[in-house]
């Protein structure tokens, strides 16, 4: 175990929560975390946001770029982190993340490819009700998971919205 991993079980451990699944009718906030390499994969994730956002729903992202500097533009919603933003141990460095962590979402979704720290960082320090994202390493980050390496960003996204309707259509049939 490296010394990263040694600082983000404790991490966890300290912030241990109990997660519980809710229904896409009942979100009222998402949190959507990425990591994205050029504009055009953040466009499409904030293109996702924004289909959200047309539902009425709170939306705030959190990109993550292995970049130094990125040509998206923060925001209120939109948090943009790139490798100058990270500390020593990987994670964002004091308040950059704030604005984020500073608020409630009912669901997470992470539509990364893979898990980076910064934004493994952001994911356990939110208040979140419900983590999704795919499935990948051996840490208990998610509440649910899918197991699909190759899909597309807005394709995460659509199979983890489609389960969440589902947990409500099977709550409403009992």
């Amino acid at each position: 175990m490296g010394l990263k991993d040694y600082f983000f079980r404790k991490e966890m451990r300290r912030r241990f929560r109990h997660g519980r699944f809710v229904s896409w009718s009942s979100v009222r906030s998402v949190l959507i975390l990425a990591e994205c390499a050029t504009a055009d994969e953040a466009a499409a994730v904030t293109s996702i946001a924004d289909s959200v956002r047309r539902e009425g729903i709170r939306v705030a992202v959190c990109i993550y770029t292995e970049a130094k500097e990125f040509s998206v533009t923060p925001s209120d919603e939109l948090c943009v982190i790139t490798k100058k933003d990270i500390s020593l141990f990987g994670w964002p460095k004091k308040g950059v993340a704030a604005s984020l962590l500073g608020r409630a979402f009912d669901v997470a979704v992470d539509l990364s490819p893979r898990q980076s720290w910064a934004l493994r960082y952001v994911l356990v320090r939110a208040q979140v009700t419900m983590r999704c994202g795919r499935q990948g390493e051996a840490y208990d980050l998610y509440d649910f998971m899918i197991d699909d390496s190759s899909a597309s960003p807005a394709e995460l996204f659509r199979q983890t919205r489609l389960y969440l309707e589902m947990i409500r259509e099977s709550g409403a049939a009992s």
